[in-house]
């Protein structure tokens, strides 16, 4: 009955994930509910993981930025990444402050159990995407100023936090001062504080 249940959930979720993205430029919903970013500087992934025991789903998602790759591989980094997963950019929310996008105790989005809930429930998964996931990814593949603060916050979603935070900041002119590093040891996110600091006053501008 369980797995009945899952599919037909899983059919309308697809519908309103479709209908949702349907006019949004290189973005792909497939069948196995994962969403596919394509952008020139990069692509990203977010991924529906069904888990049988919770009968419901937690997201996972990944994102990589051409050119912050090459500035990653430039700098010769001393220290091993922070994240295992190969990604620069790779969260999950089984492990997210404050579990936003579950609707249960256990960390997961449970399929409702009666038929008449359904479509409110994938408005709700699709609200949470659109609202707090995907503008994440999408703002790796940016390299939008928040994503240096998103470094600082949740070091342990980035490979290389410090660095990526570096990159953006470096992207966007700011200098050493505007930069703060103190706030990223604090917050540890770095590796290697001395190789850090110098990296640091090396790409960006002093005052």
């Amino acid at each position: 009955m369980a797995r009945v249940e899952k599919n037909e959930f899983e059919e309308i979720l697809l519908g309103v994930l479709r209908d949702r993205l349907s006019e949004r430029s290189g973005i792909t919903v497939r069948k196995n509910l994962s969403i596919s970013i394509k952008a020139s500087s990069g692509k990203a992934e977010l991924n529906l993981v069904y888990v049988k025991w919770a009968h419901g789903y937690y997201l996972v998602g990944f994102a990589d930025h051409a050119e912050l790759g090459k500035f990653i591989t430039e700098c010769v980094i001393p220290y091993k990444p922070r994240s295992l997963s190969n990604h620069q950019y790779c969260f999950s929310t089984l492990s997210e402050k404050g579990k936003v996008f579950a609707n249960s105790s256990n960390g997961h989005f449970e399929i409702p159990s009666r038929n008449e809930w359904v479509g409110g429930a994938c408005d709700e998964i699709a609200n949470k995407i659109m609202e707090n996931y995907l503008p994440r990814l999408e703002s790796l593949l940016r390299l939008d100023l928040n994503i240096a603060e998103l470094a600082r916050s949740e070091p342990g979603d980035f490979s290389y936090p410090l660095i990526t935070a570096l990159y953006v900041a470096k992207v966007h002119g700011l200098s050493v001062s505007d930069f703060d590093m103190e706030k990223f040891v604090k917050a540890k996110a770095s590796g290697d504080v001395k190789y850090d600091k110098n990296l640091v006053e090396a790409n960006l501008r002093s005052e």
